[in-house]
């Protein structure tokens, strides 16, 4: 897709809601900073997920220091809910979807939701850097 990428939060807000129904299984998707604050999001996004990017963020660096590499994206499955995390410093993407999500159909959109909030990283890493 060579959808126009989004200016502003409004902007990143509505190319959000527009990927949710377009996968299935996909509640919401939410864009948070490495301490699990929320910048934006769209659709269904289950607060008890909050806490959860951080522990991402610090897997991601505990990892990185193994000399593994980069972590791309990390999957979690739960009972009723899938969760797949999308590493982008120094931002994290998160999609929720339900017990029936299209775990493959959600990860192949990562690079397509990096794109999209590339302007808002260079905001928050000018903001870290200050």
């Amino acid at each position: 897709m060579s959808e126009k990428q989004p200016q502003k939060k409004d902007d990143l807000e509505g190319f959000l809601a527009s990927i949710v129904p377009k996968i299935p299984g996909l509640k919401g998707i939410a864009v948070t900073d490495r301490e699990g604050v929320t910048i934006a999001k769209a659709g269904t996004w289950d607060h008890s997920s909050v806490g959860l990017p951080t522990v991402f963020s610090s897997a991601v660096d505990h990892i990185q220091k193994c000399g593994i590499g980069n972590t791309k994206t990390l999957t979690t499955f739960y009972e009723d809910k899938l969760v797949v995390y999308i590493n982008h410093f120094p931002l994290v993407i998160a999609l929720i979807g339900d017990e029936r999500a299209n775990c493959g159909l959600m990860i192949s959109i990562a690079d397509q939701l990096k794109r999209a909030v590339d302007p808002l990283c260079a905001v928050v890493e000018n903001e870290i850097n200050e």
